[in-house]
């Protein structure tokens, strides 16, 4: 079985990893969260960290963006030395 094609966002990680800057376009196709929602969180200053460059561009900064994600995971998971709600 062939595995599925890669995609342009999943290429630039594996690239250059963690210190890979995305657009929104690869930031949403790479976490699934639609680009209405990051512009959304992004006017009320909430959500990953991302960069602004001049009025209009902005880049996620992945190694950022996994640091905000694993900083706002809950509950258990594999490997976790988190204790379990009572």
């Amino acid at each position: 079985m062939k595995a599925p094609p890669q995609t342009d966002a999943a290429r630039l990680i594996q690239q250059f990893g963690d210190d890979v800057y995305l657009d929104e376009n690869h930031f949403s196709e790479i976490t699934n969260i639609p680009v209405p929602t990051l512009r959304t969180w992004r006017s009320r200053e909430s959500g990953p960290p991302f960069v602004k460059i001049g009025k209009r561009t902005v880049r996620y900064h992945w190694g950022g963006a996994k640091a905000y994600f694993a900083a706002n995971t809950f509950g258990r998971s594999a490997g976790s030395d988190a204790p379990r709600a009572a």
